[in-house]
């Protein structure tokens, strides 16, 4: 079979053959490429391209001119190596050859510069700083020096953070009790109710680690939810009693160091909010227990933080409390409250014109108030002669008059229980007595805590006392319950 000859298939124009059309092949140029409009290549298949390349590293560059259009971006002519590196101390790791020729001839030039050369008087000249800072600043050249130290933007702070440490499972009933003493004990306990509040980021955390402040908190709690739960009233009234009675076998038993401590100095706070709970009369042994221990320094190992909580919370029951026992020491102790027993009415960290820190500061003069009724009427015999009662009268009034600047329903209110009792028991003004109840009785409705109502029924009492006698002296006797 003889074999086929080979034909060849003649080519058109570039365009025609991107278009995969078939060409005409007309010279010089096709009809299509004419009918389109377009630049035909010919049938040499010549193509012309703006750049030196289509694709590739040296894609979009232009042919460099030395004249013309100074939008086209020339070749690159020279290549940038890596600059060598020099470690403080130790030799250059990497160098390129030229870098190093160079750096060799100037630090010959450098050499001869610095020679000593001595002059005519035999005085040896001194390079300039500014032409020896130029000069080193050319022998760095090509270098980087990296320092070791570290990296520059990671920061080191000298803050060392504590490890928290791990908390055991709590109970669902004990959480639940813990969880009720912070929101609705805590709170009343101090005159504004924040960040600061010890009850809840101080006490809290120690019950965690002592067991009889944690049985104290869950009992003070059960005593507030028993009014809800009455079955819990019983079970409360025991713990506490059992409480109290490892208080006393430990204070005769233990060492000093296991009684003495923070964990009972906070316990017997506890269990005094639980007497202002309950409106329980067995609060007057609680509070010498309480100044007994504080005497002995018991926080000299706690934070002072805590150290300073629990010493105010000390100096509030000492000036809330004493003056309920007994008319002498009430005295002393209403004659320091403007020196050492006002802390726990401080609040240094509000900002000066905000609303807080003006009730606060009003707040204290309330107290301030009470306390200056309650010494007119313990520092004279007779009070009939020498505290007549209209002076006592308007310094009832001055307080009433503060009291009202103070919304019923503001934060801070309820702590307003101490003073109005101690200006509702010196009054004799009917209508100074009804807005004192009232303002209690308020309180009560927001706090629920079941001294009030007592702290009502002893003022009733006072009010039909005998003739003649002082208040401040038949308050321990007609009066059996932590009023504030």
């Amino acid at each position: 079979m003889p074999a086929s000859t080979a034909t060849r298939k003649e080519k058109g124009c570039f365009q025609c053959s991107r278009r995969r059309i078939v060409c005409d092949r007309h010279e010089p140029s096709c009809l299509k490429c004419a009918k389109k409009g377009i630049e035909c290549s010919g049938l040499g298949r010549i193509r012309f391209v703006a750049g030196v390349a289509r694709r590739g590293h040296l894609k979009d560059c232009k042919i460099p001119r030395t004249e013309g259009n100074d939008e086209f971006q020339a070749l690159p002519i020279t290549t940038r190596f890596q600059t060598a590196l020099l470690w403080p101390g130790e030799e250059t790791v990497k160098k390129q050859h030229d870098v190093r020729k160079s750096t060799t001839a100037r630090i010959a030039i450098k050499s001869k510069l610095l020679a000593p050369i001595q002059s005519e008087d035999g005085v040896s000249p001194t390079v300039p700083p500014t032409k020896q800072a130029a000069i080193d600043e050319e022998d760095n050249d090509g270098l980087e020096n990296i320092c070791r130290g570290g990296h520059p933007v990671v920061k080191e702070y000298p803050q060392h953070y504590d490890v928290v440490p791990w908390i055991a499972p709590i109970a669902p009933a004990l959480r639940m009790l813990l969880s009720y003493f912070s929101d609705f004990v805590a709170p009343v306990m101090v005159v504004l109710d924040d960040d600061t509040n010890g009850y809840r980021s101080l006490v809290l955390p120690m019950a965690i680690e002592d067991e009889v402040l944690c049985r104290a908190v869950n009992v003070v709690a059960a005593q507030h939810l028993s009014r809800q739960r009455p079955k819990l009233q019983r079970a409360a009234e025991a713990e506490r009693a059992a409480i109290i009675s490892r208080l006393r076998c430990d204070s005769m038993k233990q060492s000093a160091d296991r009684v003495f401590n923070k964990f009972t100095w906070a316990t017997l706070i506890v269990l005094l909010v639980g007497e202002t709970v309950t409106g329980s009369a067995d609060y007057g042994f609680l509070i010498q227990m309480l100044l007994s221990l504080s005497m002995s320094n018991p926080g000299r190992d706690a934070n002072p933080v805590l150290f300073n909580f629990l010493q105010a919370q000390t100096h509030m029951f000492e000036l809330l409390g004493i003056p309920l026992l007994g008319e002498e020491m009430g005295l002393l102790t209403t004659m320091r409250a403007s020196e050492s027993l006002m802390s726990w009415l401080s609040y240094p960290h509000l900002p000066e014109n905000s609303e807080d820190r003006r009730l606060a500061d009003l707040i204290r003069q309330c107290f301030l108030s009470a306390c200056d009724i309650y010494m007119g009427t313990a520092a004279n015999v007779n009070a009939i002669s020498t505290f007549p009662d209209s002076i006592q009268t308007h310094l009832i009034q001055r307080l009433i008059d503060k009291v009202s600047k103070i919304l019923p329903d503001a934060r801070g209110a309820h702590a307003l229980v101490w003073v109005c009792f101690i200006a509702g028991a010196a009054s004799t003004d009917q209508s100074q007595r009804e807005f004192l109840i009232h303002r209690m009785e308020h309180i009560y409705t927001r706090t629920q805590f079941r001294n009030i109502p007592t702290a009502i029924q002893s003022l009733r009492n006072i009010w039909a006392r005998a003739y003649g006698e002082r208040w401040t002296v038949c308050l321990p006797r007609l009066s059996s319950v932590l009023a504030m």
